[in-house]
């Protein structure tokens, strides 16, 4: 039922319903429209969905505020760091050549019978005429010559040759452009 309440401090009428034995005015009515209701009965904000914030938008806590729109890409990083393993089996030996995050190129031989055992490295980096920007690397093997060879961060392809006397390493060859260069 409503009825006039009389002039309100503005002097506009107010008017009142009473129901149950609650009464609710005017103001408040228009006020939980503007707010709205959850399931629950307690007040939900604006934006705000059943089950929490609308994605992309407020969740209203500390820490994590409004966001505006992403912005466009920053520029490339500056390229990690090239690293490379690549191996060759041949009977019971294993040839492993590597390139380590310092870009020093090294190759190894193990044996793989009974069980595979310990690595026996060489370092190419001395060589004459070694990249000092090798960033992959490939081993094969013929007879007894062990070629290694690297593609540097400019893309020069490069290689030198182990000698292979019984299963070890001999390593001393200087590093050599291939000719001609891959197309690029």
């Amino acid at each position: 039922m409503m009825r006039a309440k009389g002039p309100g401090p503005s002097g506009a009428t107010v008017f009142a319903r009473r129901r149950h034995g609650l009464r609710l005015t005017g103001a408040m009515v228009f006020a939980a429209a503007l707010v709205g209701f959850s399931p629950s009965g307690v007040a939900a904000a604006p934006g705000l969905g059943w089950n929490g914030p609308d994605p992309g938008k407020c969740d209203y806590s500390h820490d994590r505020p409004c966001k505006g729109e992403p912005g466009p890409p920053g520029p490339p990083g500056p390229p990690g760091p090239c690293v490379s393993i690549d191996s060759y089996n041949r009977g019971e030996q294993q040839y492993t050549g590597v390139i380590n995050p310092d870009q020093e190129i090294s190759v190894g031989t193990r044996s793989l019978q009974p069980n595979p055992g310990a690595y026996t490295w060489s370092d190419l980096s001395d060589n004459p005429g070694a990249p000092t920007n090798a960033c992959s690397i490939t081993v094969t093997e013929q007879g007894n010559t062990l070629n290694v060879q690297v593609i540097t961060t400019t893309g020069t392809v490069v290689e030198t040759f182990c000698s292979v006397p019984g299963n070890q390493l001999v390593c001393t060859s200087p590093w050599t452009a291939v000719t001609p260069q891959p197309l690029t």
